[in-house]
């Protein structure tokens, strides 16, 4: 489960890095958390970047990041 988040988070980190910012980077690290904390996790199953984008997606509506 350790390789997985941290294929997960790295994803989100670079994204957020190159068009976000390190808020949320955070609140994306505290989600995939959660995620991976759940047994059995949903992480294991997709593919990573499916997840990294669903994560920042998410966290993103959430923050009202695509309202004009």
């Amino acid at each position: 489960m350790q390789a997985r988040y941290a294929e997960i988070t790295a994803l989100t980190d670079a994204l957020c890095h190159e068009k976000l910012n390190d808020e949320y980077a955070q609140v994306c690290h505290e989600m995939t958390t959660t995620l991976a904390r759940k047994r059995p996790s949903p992480l294991m199953g997709g593919h990573a970047k499916s997840w990294a984008c669903a994560i920042a997606y998410t966290v993103g509506s959430v923050n009202f990041l695509f309202d004009k």
